[in-house]
């Protein structure tokens, strides 16, 4: 078995464990796509983190530019995933602005 192999079948029955128990926010899913992403695991990765970022894990300025992430974001859907981040993230800053 390959050594990337051996890190995708964990990482997939945690995935999947984490799923079953709900215990899905956006960091975890956003953490499970750093390590698919690491494994080689181009749509694995692109799924969980474009979920997380779904979900509301938008801190844009610290994972447009992660280092664990390069290159990710030149895969084809993760641009139009981060601009979607960018949009509810700047939503949620001006809704903080206008609160008193």
């Amino acid at each position: 078995m390959g050594d990337t192999l051996r890190g995708v079948l964990p990482l997939d029955s945690v995935a999947m464990t984490l799923h079953k128990r709900g215990l899905v926010d956006g960091e975890t899913l956003y953490k499970t796509g750093q390590a698919y992403w690491l494994l080689g695991q181009q749509s694995k990765a692109l799924a969980q983190i474009s979920k997380a970022l779904d979900q509301g894990f938008v801190c844009t300025p610290y994972i447009e530019n992660h280092a664990l992430l390069r290159g990710f974001w030149n895969l084809p859907g993760a641009q139009e995933a981060l601009e979607r981040a960018r949009r509810r993230r700047a939503e949620a800053l001006k809704a903080l602005e206008a609160y008193p």
